[in-house]
């Protein structure tokens, strides 16, 4: 395995500009960082395009080099580990990945359940929200045009792998919702003063599509005339709302437990 030793090599660099948006969407790449996320990435090495790691650690990892036949491998120091990640105090690996890319049919299961995440705008709350679909297998994400990126560091550490595993497709447009109704799917809005409570709706009669609001403004106004019903998840009154990513995690507990228990 080669030994980089330069801030000026072309891969940590590049590594490095991975950290701005308009170089992710540039090259359609990311940088994912951590133990537990690498080895999630290891499961897609289809997506693998460099991987860095701590000397102390290439004992442990070389053997998935190996294995997986990842061609740029690289050992670096825990300074250049640490100039490369987003991170404080990286875990002693990363890697530069090709961003997944998931095909329609995902939204055309006859059971299928999809989140639109309108204008969501903390990268932290959507990379939970990634992990914990990913977890419930609670399928499909869907992200307006002006939310975060999914891919951004911050979202990509709070997903723990999630990323490379569910798919998520961003700019989603008005008329793209609009299609998925006229396909049958169910447009539900969650909101904390909902006509209907959660544990009433049926998740097992068919395609649902689940919409979340802004944490600061809501759901935008565009979506509202296609809203089939609007549920809240019931609170005691001293508490009139949840952040996004709890909110969805509990929404997502509750389909869960129906498609296991009816």
């Amino acid at each position: 395995m080669q030994v980089l030793v330069s801030k000026e090599n072309r891969q940590i660099k590049m590594a490095r500009k991975l950290q701005e948006k308009k170089h992710r969407d540039q090259k359609g790449l990311f940088l994912i960082e951590g133990q537990r996320a690498v080895q999630e990435l290891f499961i897609r090495p289809d997506l693998i395009e460099t991987l860095f790691v701590s000397d102390n650690l290439m004992e442990v990892y070389e053997g998935d080099v190996q294995r997986l036949h990842i061609k740029q491998a690289y050992q670096v120091k825990a300074d250049l580990m640490k100039y490369l990640c987003a991170t404080e105090t990286p875990q002693g690996i990363a890697a530069i990945a090709r961003k997944p890319v998931w095909s329609p049919d995902k939204l055309l299961q006859p059971d299928s359940t999809v989140f639109f995440l309108d204008r969501i705008a903390d990268p932290g709350n959507l990379g939970t929200i990634i992990r914990t679909a990913w977890a419930l297998g609670i399928g499909v994400l869907l992200l307006s045009s002006n939310s975060t990126d999914p891919f951004s560091p911050k979202a990509v550490r709070a997903s723990m792998g999630g990323i490379v595993k569910i798919p998520v497709y961003q700019a989603v447009s008005t008329s793209m919702i609009r299609e998925l109704k006229e396909k049958g799917y169910q447009v539900l809005a969650a909101d904390s003063k909902g006509n209907k409570l959660l544990y009433d709706i049926n998740f097992n009669s068919g395609k649902s599509l689940i919409i979340f609001g802004s944490e600061a403004h809501g759901m935008s106004g565009d979506y509202s005339y296609m809203v089939d019903a609007w549920v809240k998840i019931p609170l005691q009154q001293e508490a009139d709302s949840l952040n996004i990513a709890v909110a969805h995690g509990i929404f997502s507990s509750e389909i869960r437990r129906q498609r296991l228990y009816g």
